[in-house]
């Protein structure tokens, strides 16, 4: 009898182990099977299932998914981009899940991916990053692959620190490659910190790119500093306009160098 119930017992053990890898027995490579099988979903239920499925896996199950990402030129990525997207998206408003897939892509970004794989997980970050994430993303602001998504995923983060990591960047960098994306990034941010920064930028004589991108970038975050006054009849207060580098042709291998055109009617009288 004490055979039948040791045997019993030890039955019951095993049974419990195995139902403690999952809440549902199984194991983290099996769900993970599973879900990918399922993924595109048929419909929305059969989707929060799925996903809920995964992300019960937890930071070492999303790190796997991104394990299994491959080098562009090889096999398709489809399904396994549209998990880890269904995965940020899921956990976007649960801030326990938010927070351990933010650290999961941090991980990852510290792995020798490739670059096409690093910049989709720092879109990821874009989506759902926090000021926690900005010390990971500013170190890819130096890189020319990688500087643009994470320019973009800074300003969505938008905080404080987030807006310092770009224009520390943009001081410190001499790549005007890369500037042009730090540039645009402060512009969309609407960063008026960064003005001087730009005005900076523009007496440096840049290309008429980079120009382009300062002045865009100027025209949403500039203040009194960069507005440009508007014409003053009387010569004695007659402002003063910077030269700007002209949009034309190059004169014995220079940029010319031209007065911006200020049109106006001289036939108006406001008075």
């Amino acid at each position: 009898m004490k055979k039948y119930i040791s045997f019993f017992t030890a039955i019951l053990l095993a049974t419990s182990f195995l139902m403690a890898q999952t809440p549902e027995g199984r194991t983290r490579a099996t769900i993970i099977a599973d879900a990918l099988a399922q993924l595109p979903a048929a419909n929305q239920t059969q989707y929060n299932r799925t996903m809920a499925d995964l992300v019960s896996t937890g930071e070492e199950g999303l790190l796997e998914l991104i394990e299994r990402m491959n080098p562009p030129g090889k096999n398709s990525n489809e399904v396994l981009d549209y998990a880890i997207s269904g995965w940020t998206n899921f956990v976007a408003n649960d801030e326990t899940n938010r927070a351990i897939a933010t650290s999961a892509y941090e991980k990852a970004l510290s792995q020798q991916f490739h670059n096409v794989i690093k910049a989709m997980i720092i879109r990821q970050l874009e989506k759902i990053g926090t000021d926690n994430n900005v010390q990971a993303l500013s170190a890819f602001l130096t890189d020319e692959r990688l500087a643009a998504p994470a320019a973009q995923a800074l300003v969505s983060i938008g905080m404080e620190n987030a807006m310092q990591a770009l224009t520390n960047a943009l001081a410190n960098n001499p790549q005007e490659s890369i500037k042009l994306n730090l540039v645009n990034a402060l512009g969309q941010a609407g960063y008026e910190k960064a003005e001087s920064l730009l005005i900076g930028e523009l007496a440096k004589n840049p290309s008429i790119e980079y120009t382009d991108v300062l002045l865009s970038a100027l025209s949403k975050v500039g203040g009194k500093n960069s507005f440009v006054p508007s014409i003053d009849f009387d010569t004695e207060g007659m402002p003063e306009i910077p030269n700007m580098p002209g949009r034309g042709a190059l004169e014995h291998g220079r940029e010319h160098i031209r007065m911006p055109r200020i049109d106006y009617d001289p036939l108006f009288n406001p008075f």
